[in-house]
């Protein structure tokens, strides 16, 4: 009985030692079913983060502006909807001095951006193909950010989404209220600062062709009957040859 029982103590000890023990975490009690353990990491940015991908009604990613109306994300164009802001050659007077008010405008956007993902939700495509739409960084719309701080106006064209917004910008004299300016479309049929809009009495067609060549054609032109001219777009009509080609036009080839 002896002889038996030291026996069984010595192979208790040899299995002890060929198997390895468990440390503390193997020790642990096993997680009840439905529950999970949180493993640190990085957060991504939930909303707008790289976790958010693009939909058929939105695009995310990092920004560029292009101008005060307009930036770029992975390569896609997006035109700000509801907003309309400052032509890149149009100036705003204060204080007898004028004043690059369209850089000023993209410079906002740019700092307001910042290095923070941007969601952009698709409302269109206009007739060059960029993705018209109303953009957000971290939840805040910055359409209306851009019309509130008196850095666009508001497109009644399309919409009046940003009305109530312009109009207390307007009163409180921020950003281009403050100045003497051109709304941007009128900047867009020709008039500057002092100056009158041509008439469509004038009869040669401005038009912007879809790789965004500015054309002008005369009565008479091969394409003259089926121009149309958009001056929601930045065409306009011409009163003369001399005119159109001043501001930047050049003839129709036919």
């Amino acid at each position: 009985m002896l002889i038996a029982i030291a026996v069984g103590l010595v192979a208790g000890a040899v299995v002890a030692l060929l198997v390895p023990q468990r440390d503390a975490a193997d020790r642990a009690p096993a997680e009840r079913p439905g529950t999970f353990r949180l493993v640190p990491r990085e957060a991504p940015d939930v909303r707008y983060g790289a976790a958010l991908p693009d939909r058929p009604d939105r695009i995310v990613g990092r920004a560029s502006v292009i101008d005060g109306d307009t930036i770029e994300i992975r390569g896609q164009s997006i035109r700000l909807f509801g907003i309309d802001a400052l032509e890149d050659d149009q100036k705003c007077l204060a204080g007898g001095k004028r004043q690059r008010c369209a850089q000023r405008a993209a410079n906002a956007l740019s700092e307001k951006i910042g290095r923070r993902n941007v969601l952009c939700e698709k409302r269109a495509r206009d007739r060059y193909d960029r993705i018209v739409g109303v953009c957000y960084a971290d939840g805040e719309d910055l359409n209306a950010w851009l019309v509130a701080e008196g850095w666009a106006l508001a497109y009644r064209r399309y919409s009046r989404l940003y009305v109530e917004h312009e109009e207390k910008a307007r009163r409180a004299n921020k950003g281009v209220w403050a100045t003497r300016f051109v709304k941007p479309w009128e900047a867009r049929r020709g008039k500057r600062l002092g100056q009158r809009v041509a008439t469509r009495r004038c009869a040669i067609k401005g038009n912007i062709s879809a790789a965004g060549e500015r054309i002008y054609h005369v009565p008479g032109g091969y394409y003259y009957g089926q121009t149309r001219v958009d001056e929601s777009e930045g065409e306009r009509w011409f009163c003369s040859e001399a005119e159109a080609r001043a501001a930047g036009w050049r003839p129709a080839l036919r």
